[in-house]
């Protein structure tokens, strides 16, 4: 039940030998204790990871978090969490797989933009749940945006990659629905209409009242609270 809250954490990096999780995993923040930890309020900048969760690896929960600038062989913002909450994922780069999150249970109402991936999924790769969340401006050599999961009343656009798949995998991966992306996912209730932010130039991710996303989501899938 250990609580990491109000914390700055910033230029953490982790062994680049040894014990592949106890050395060289989740140069911020590192767990043992899965499902139970909370790291809440904080910010989490320049950590580093030899091999997965350059910020954290193997956490609870992360909410009202920002992670930024943050750099591993996968997952260069974090790897592992069991869901991760109100939070802003941005600027963080992995060698290989998951530029922003590499693996994962939930995520919702949370910000992924500027992450890039050497490999796949520049926003994030094999997050099993994807709820209210804005996946916008990520790159990778393939599917700049999301790898993975099922993504629920979500905006994945402006992603970009080598291979003509820039925002998703899909559906061979996971499945959309209620969601804004291109192309064509073929799930319940997407739109594939650019989302019309206020300012896409600054990535400022809040909807002019023009966007095709208003009230196109499916309330069911809303979790409690603002979004």
């Amino acid at each position: 039940n250990a609580v990491l809250d109000g914390f700055t954490l910033t230029g953490g990096c982790t062994l680049a030998e040894g014990h592949v999780v106890n050395k060289r995993t989740g140069g911020g923040v590192w767990s043992d204790e899965g499902g139970k930890s909370l790291v809440t309020n904080c910010v989490i900048t320049g950590c580093s990871a030899d091999d997965a969760g350059g910020g954290f690896y193997n956490i609870g929960t992360l909410a009202q978090t920002t992670v930024t600038n943050c750099t591993a062989l996968f997952g260069g913002a974090g790897s592992g969490a069991a869901l991760i909450e109100n939070c802003a994922i941005v600027n963080n780069r992995s060698v290989r797989d998951g530029g922003g999150i590499y693996s994962g249970i939930a995520m919702r109402d949370t910000l992924v933009s500027g992450n890039a991936a050497g490999e796949r999924g520049g926003g994030m790769y094999s997050v099993a749940w994807v709820e209210c969340c804005t996946v916008i401006g990520n790159s990778a050599q393939q599917y700049g945006g999301v790898v993975g999961g099922d993504i629920l009343n979500s905006i994945v656009y402006y992603n970009t990659d080598h291979f003509g798949s820039p925002n998703h995998a899909m559906p061979v991966y996971g499945w959309f629905t209620n969601s804004c992306t291109t192309p064509n996912p073929w799930g319940a209730g997407n739109i594939t209409n650019a989302p019309a932010f206020v300012d896409q130039i600054n990535r400022n991710p809040r909807l002019s009242a023009i966007s095709p996303c208003i009230n196109a989501g499916f309330n069911a899938f809303a979790p409690p609270g603002l979004d």
